[in-house]
């Protein structure tokens, strides 16, 4: 702490102290840990003002007045209550520093049977816009030398792999680089051959230093080795260009890289020298097929036996299906006659391949159905197959099959006059009635909640139930029942 600062703001060495105990009491009231003992004190900062004189700033130390078996969870405890405070401080006062970064780094190869977080804290140092770049490093050890004792060294380096390489040599740089580079391999989830990283950074730092690994970096390396490739280069840039100032310059390429020997379909010199050929196998990717949520329902719902139910319909309504449904539908009877109660299909599957255009035709098609069936008479075998695919989304579907059904047609519900609707026969000879816009709302809760709402507060807001009118000259009603 600066003495001018604290003497300025008028502070005193025993009224920090105290207001840093009667801080502590309280904390370990609030947080229920058993915090030990702690003994507050103030002493000369040596170590930071070696080099200032006057001696203008003192320490607050604090220590652990109890010793016990349990020391170590104590000063893990402390840890704990004291890092959050400090990754939270900001960090300023040079104008060549942009940001300082108080981060956490894990110590590797902890042993899993050690319980704790192993690891220390260290600092990283942002460069502004106003410094330059290969004065950076120098300009922070000369800035740190101050407090240069209390710093490890051997862990503390530039990021950027040629200030390494300037500030430590070719050996420790090369470590850094390979050390780096293993850990960006790891993050990425692959997994690469030490032997393959360490070729890459042998060949990159094959003159004595560091080359970036791009068109530019190679181009420089080759010309500090005094090989010409422009088939390599060529690889790596715009071909027009290497090609036309090789030309100019009458290079000559021997093909004795691995890349450019390759480019020109010859054996490379370097590895095993085995032969393969690269084959094309004349079929073109081939895209995977659309899948259809018909066929996808009827799968889950159909069994190996077929139910073949011939329902008549009178003349002058065979042709309402084939107007009505522009591709064919799967029939759920087999399933639902032999009662079977778990239909279920994952939602996430459903909302892949079912749209909410899927459902609302399928709201349209179950009303024209309504409409045009005359009273009592059963649906066809592509309409049954609609009314079917609905019911699989009613809430109640299992009690309204019951032990499963024989046919599906139009009727007069038995509590509202002229009300239409559909009626289940089951194989026992009772009928069920079931409300389609139900299965309606079931689904769009399921493929568009949004719309969902909209639909129950237009079609089923009433308390018992909501009638729509529809064709008022001849008299035909559609209910729905809650």
């Amino acid at each position: 702490i600066c003495k001018e600062i604290a003497k300025r703001r008028r502070l005193r060495v025993h009224s920090i102290i105290d207001a840093l105990h009667m801080n502590c009491n309280p904390t370990r009231v609030k947080s229920k840990i058993n915090l030990p003992k702690l003994q507050i004190t103030s002493k000369d900062c040596n170590v930071a003002d070696m080099q200032k004189e006057n001696n203008a700033t003192f320490c607050i130390t604090v220590t652990i007045v109890e010793s016990s078996r349990n020391s170590c969870v104590q000063l893990e405890t402390l840890r704990d209550m004291v890092i959050p405070f400090l990754l939270g401080t900001v960090i300023k006062g040079f104008l060549e520093f942009k940001k300082v970064n108080i981060l956490w780094k894990d110590q590797p190869n902890v042993s899993r049977s050690l319980k704790g977080s192993f690891g220390e804290l260290y600092l990283r140092v942002h460069m502004s816009e106003n410094c330059d770049r290969t004065k950076f490093w120098s300009i922070l050890v000369d800035n740190s030398l101050q407090i240069k004792d209390v710093i490890d060294w051997e862990q503390s380096h530039p990021d950027d792999i040629h200030d390494m390489s300037s500030a430590y040599g070719i050996d420790l740089a090369y470590k850094y680089f390979l050390s780096s580079l293993k850990s960006a391999i790891s993050d990425t989830g692959k997994t690469i051959l030490p032997e393959h990283l360490l070729l890459a950074a042998d060949c990159l730092s094959a003159t004595g230093e560091f080359v970036a690994l791009n068109a530019k970096g190679l181009a420089q390396q080759r010309k500090h080795t005094s090989v010409s490739s422009p088939f390599t280069q060529a690889c790596f840039s715009n071909p027009g260009d290497c090609f036309i100032k090789a030309a100019k310059v009458g290079v000559v390429d021997d093909l004795q890289g691995s890349l450019d020997a390759l480019s020109w379909g010859t054996v490379p010199t370097m590895g095993t020298g085995g032969r393969f050929d690269i084959l094309y196998s004349g079929k073109g990717h081939e895209l995977a097929k659309p899948e259809d949520i018909y066929n996808l329902l009827g799968s889950h719902i159909s069994s190996s036996h077929e139910q073949n139910v011939k329902v008549k319909v009178p003349d002058g309504y065979d042709h309402i299906s084939n107007k009505c449904c522009a591709q064919p539908l799967c029939t759920y009877g087999d399933i639902a006659t032999k009662g079977r109660k778990n239909l279920e299909i994952p939602f996430t599957k459903l909302r892949s391949v079912f749209s909410l255009k899927d459902v609302l035709r399928l709201d349209r098609e179950l009303k024209y159905m309504l409409r045009r069936y005359p009273i009592n008479h059963g649906l066809s075998d592509v309409d049954k197959s609609i009314a079917m695919m609905a019911l699989f989304f009613h809430p109640r579907r299992n009690e309204k099959i019951g032990i499963g059904f024989q046919e599906i047609k139009v009727g007069f519900h038995s509590e509202h006059e002229n009300s239409r609707c559909f009626l289940l026969v089951r194989k026992d000879g009772t009928i069920e009635d079931f409300s389609y816009r139900k299965c309606v709302l079931r689904a769009l809760e399921i493929i568009a909640p949004r719309r969902a709402k909209t639909y129950e507060a237009r079609w089923l807001k009433g308390d018992k139930f909501s009638v729509v009118w529809s064709h008022q000259t001849t008299g035909d009603g559609i209910a729905d029942y809650k």
